[in-house]
């Protein structure tokens, strides 16, 4: 009995080397659990509507990630104090080694009659990372201002990434 327990650990720790040989030590490393604080300002504009989405696109640059390109699919619903409810169901950041994809809210309040408008109680969650951002995720409030007549938009965010 002793014997087939050593062979058993045997073999797991060959499995363990082979895995560590084949994929690499970077796929079994962890994500580290403290993040690192973030900021960027992005530039983003209305590309078009859709079945009651506005679809939008934009670039801009991130203090951890560097350039960064970000789309998404917006749901604005008016409320009854005379702000709009902005709900993104999918936004995705493009990066140079992957994309980090969620979530995000605000409150938009168009601000004067030439349709000025600012973000306020921004908030994102992108937690589901492809490629080299697979097992990273980024959480954050952002704000902004922007016209509703052009559709353009500046926000700045701050964040964890991890």
């Amino acid at each position: 009995m002793i014997n087939r327990a050593r062979s058993l650990r045997t073999i797991a720790g060959v499995l363990a080397a082979a895995a560590l040989l084949v994929l690499g030590t970077s796929a079994l490393a962890a994500v580290p659990k403290k993040g690192r604080a973030d900021s960027s300002k992005l530039h983003l504009a209305i590309t078009h509507t859709a079945g009651g989405f506005n679809y939008s696109a934009g670039d801009g640059t991130d203090k951890v990630l560097g350039p960064v390109v970000v789309t998404y699919k917006v749901k604005p619903v008016p409320m009854s104090n005379g702000t709009i409810k902005v709900t993104v169901p999918k936004a995705r950041l493009w990066v140079s080694n992957g994309t980090l994809r969620g979530t995000a809210s605000a409150d938009l309040t168009v601000t004067d009659s030439k349709g000025d408008a600012k973000l306020t109680n921004g908030k994102f969650s992108l937690t589901k990372g492809t490629g080299g951002q697979r097992g990273h995720s980024e959480v954050g409030t952002f704000t902004g201002k922007g016209n509703v007549n052009g559709g353009v938009y500046t926000l700045v965010t701050k964040g964890t990434y991890r």
